[in-house]
């Protein structure tokens, strides 16, 4: 009886032991595979990381490529160099005399007759004008320097006595209203030009000119959206030491008036 007992335990005994032991062999072919898998996803993210890194400079060079032969020259038709103005130039502003030219405009004192400081169903606030003439000698700028919007400085302008957003023709304008937007301190232009509903460019005087002919877009630009919102409207912008082209929404300094505030203005087109 007692070796019946003892064989009866015996026997549990070994079939416990037994189960243990296949058990703790399966966990170990286990924890093997576990690892195996750990080391090729391992490898795995080292190759994406690789590629991404590689694609990375590619899209660097070719950024620096495109940049470079989109760079506006700024020498006038003359051979002069016309030296960019560095960010964050003060420009003196001249006190607007109290004397009135023959068409009741007021003049501005120290600049040629006909340059016209805009007061007339305007807002003046802190506005500053500068003046210039361009490669024609029919037409005439006048910048004004001012935290506005597109649809702002077209009212401004149409509201002056035949004046509106200034057109560019050629790059001998190109460089002319550059060299007012440096005279004038101002670092994000708007000119006469926009995109209609259509994703026509239309000029303020409606010439029919082809604005992809100055070659003079910005990396990226014309971008048509941002963030969601359209970018119908054009402007002229001082970007990575270099002036170019930019489409942006109507009123960029609401949304970001810490990159505008006190950089805006826009170019008045006179013919006499």
């Amino acid at each position: 009886m007692g070796t019946a007992i003892k064989n009866f335990f015996s026997k549990i005994g070994k079939a416990i032991s037994g189960f243990f032991r296949n058990r703790v062999l399966k966990a170990g072919v286990f924890k093997s595979k576990v690892k195996l898998l750990f080391m090729l996803f391992l490898c795995l993210l080292v190759i994406i990381g690789i590629i991404l890194f590689v694609s990375m400079l590619g899209s660097i060079r070719r950024a620096n490529s495109i940049q470079a032969d989109n760079i506006i020259p700024d020498t006038n038709v003359e051979g002069d160099i016309n030296i960019p103005i560095p960010s964050g130039t003060v420009f003196p502003t001249p006190e607007p005399s109290s004397e009135l030219g023959t068409d009741g405009e007021m003049l501005e004192i120290g600049t040629p007759p006909g340059s016209v400081v805009i007061l007339s169903g305007t807002e003046t606030g802190d506005d500053q004008s500068q003046t210039n003439d361009g490669e024609d000698s029919q037409i005439h700028y006048s910048a004004v320097k001012k935290d506005v919007s597109w649809t702002q400085a077209q009212k401004a302008a149409n509201n002056t006595r035949s004046g509106h957003l200034v057109t560019i023709k050629n790059r001998d304008e190109l460089n002319s209203v550059i060299q007012c937007c440096n005279d004038a301190g101002i670092e994000y232009c708007w000119i006469g030009c926009h995109r209609d509903e259509n994703g026509k460019y239309i000029w303020e005087n409606n010439e029919d000119i082809d604005i992809n002919s100055l070659n003079a877009w910005g990396y990226g630009e014309p971008s048509y959206v941002d963030q969601g919102e359209k970018e119908d409207y054009i402007m002229l912008w001082w970007m990575n030491g270099k002036w170019c082209l930019n489409d942006s929404c109507d009123d960029p300094y609401s949304q970001w008036p810490k990159d505008y505030g006190g950089k805006l203005g826009y170019i008045i087109e006179f013919e006499r």
